[in-house]
């Protein structure tokens, strides 16, 4: 909403969402979940939040690589990602998620369409710029994935490998790792997913309940 706030990396990112959240829920224990590049903002998040003394339970993983690049030392963004035009070419390769997500164009006005891929396409390219240089971390939260097991024809790693290089980002156990038959869009609205969260969550709750 704030297009003149371009955070310098996930460190920064990380701490406003940690904030924001403490502002809702001042103390532990957390569950985080994240989608596609958000599963990487997690395990940041995560980490700001256990820095902070706090307890994160749980982070969810869903259909979330690990970073492309882990590196031991600070590496600067890629210089002039932030504000710029968006050619019109470069649109493209981002009209699939309206494609794939229909109902998305039902809150659009008609006029809004352009302009949102090219949000999209700026947003996509600087955060993935930030995924790219993200720094390996030790976690005590647990990590639970769920990976779509309809994968792209081109373009995608195997799940298989996806998954093995998650220990190399954020050094933590796995309690759950499932192929759902789904894409990338229509996990989140798989009905074993939406099990999953139910369940767990629900246990959350009575625990909550029997410790008060």
């Amino acid at each position: 909403h704030d297009r003149t706030w371009w955070p310098a990396d996930l460190v920064e990112l990380a701490a406003d969402y940690a904030q924001r959240i403490r502002q809702v829920q001042p103390e532990g224990p957390y569950n985080l979940l994240g989608w596609s590049l958000g599963g990487v903002l997690a395990g940041e998040v995560a980490h700001r939040l256990e820095a902070q003394g706090q307890q994160v339970a749980w982070i969810g993983l869903v259909d979330s690589a690990p970073p492309h690049v882990v590196v031991d030392c600070e590496t600067p963004l890629t210089p002039a990602i932030a504000p710029r035009h968006v050619e019109d070419h470069e649109l493209d390769r981002y009209r699939m998620f309206l494609a794939e997500a229909d109902k998305w164009r039902g809150y659009l006005p008609d006029d809004a369409e352009v302009e949102l891929l090219r949000s999209v396409a700026l947003m996509s390219d600087y955060f993935t710029s930030m995924v790219r240089h993200a720094h390996r971390k030790t976690l005590r939260a647990p990590r639970h994935h769920w990976w779509a097991g309809r994968l792209p024809a081109a373009g995608n790693p195997l799940v298989s490998t996806r998954q093995g290089e998650w220990p190399h980002y954020a050094a933590s156990r796995t309690t759950r790792s499932a192929v759902l038959d789904a894409d990338h869009m229509g996990l989140l609205h798989h009905p074993d997913f939406l099990g999953a969260m139910h369940d767990h969550f629900t246990l959350q709750h009575n625990k909550v309940s029997d410790a008060a």
